[in-house]
């Protein structure tokens, strides 16, 4: 089975009509599936932009939910037919099989990587949700992008970073206070709620103007519907068709090609 996560990678070339043979990116993807499988091995992808995806999953979809008044319900359940297999995150309505909308939630690493309502969906998401709109029943999924805070340990990382950088022992310099400004700009969206999860983390801004210090006071919060951004990819029969056809001629490039995915040449 594929998964939803790899269909943009297996659908690479059928706009132009290619095969699977002609598709170097899709043949490339059928074997790291297949490698996967056969050798019990699950690639582990960490950076910081998948990682505060990761960590702040719940965050997003709360956010997303109180923006829009909604209510999400949180999926953990792997979903699976003849052909595809994923995980939701969440969806809207009674049941995941019988769901009214699924919710992808994409938390945004920070405010320059937040689309626009100009910006065109990724391919590669449009066909994770395809997939899970075929899973699930549902006439359309929505990427909801969301620009949430960063979790107390990021960015106390990104504070000790500096600190190698700058390499002091007692008396912080000027330019590592400012830089250290600047990160708590970039990772902080509402202090109110960082402030609740964090009641102990010490900050270089000011919360008020009655607090003495050189240091600005905090006047940097993005209202919460500022933060997030819906994109709609509707049900679509003749993609499925394509999914299905298209999963069907990797079966057959398999069966015709053992010798590939033992790592020898053709």
């Amino acid at each position: 089975l594929i998964r939803c996560s790899s269909l943009s990678d297996i659908m690479s070339g059928v706009a132009k009509g290619w095969t699977v043979a002609d598709s170097l990116t899709c043949k490339q993807k059928l074997i790291s599936l297949w490698r996967e499988q056969k050798y019990n091995r699950q690639p582990r992808l960490r950076n910081k932009w998948v990682s505060h995806g990761l960590d702040n999953e719940n965050a997003a979809l709360t956010l997303y939910s109180v923006v829009k008044g909604v209510i999400c319900h949180k999926n953990e359940e792997r979903l699976s037919n003849d052909y595809i297999t994923g995980e939701v995150d969440s969806y809207i309505g009674k049941d995941i099989l019988k769901a009214k909308r699924v919710v992808d939630t994409k938390a945004s690493y920070s405010l320059d990587t937040f689309p626009t309502a100009f910006s065109k969906i990724n391919p590669d998401y449009a066909d994770q949700v395809q997939g899970y709109n075929w899973l699930t029943g549902s006439e359309d999924s929505v990427i909801a992008s969301c620009l949430v805070n960063h979790t107390q340990d990021d960015i106390q990382q990104q504070k000790n970073k500096l600190r190698y950088k700058y390499n002091f022992i007692d008396i912080e310099p000027q330019e590592y206070i400012d830089e250290c400004l600047e990160i708590e700009r970039n990772c902080i969206f509402d202090m109110g709620l960082f402030r609740k999860v964090n009641p102990y983390c010490e900050l270089y801004h000011r919360l008020s103007k009655e607090y003495e210090g050189d240091t600005p006071v905090w006047e940097f919060d993005i209202a919460p519907e500022e933060r997030v951004l819906e994109q709609i990819v509707k049900r679509d029969e003749v993609r499925i068709e394509q999914f299905k056809t298209r999963i069907t001629e990797c079966r057959e490039f398999i069966k015709a090609n053992p010798t590939i995915f033992l790592g020898q040449n053709d």
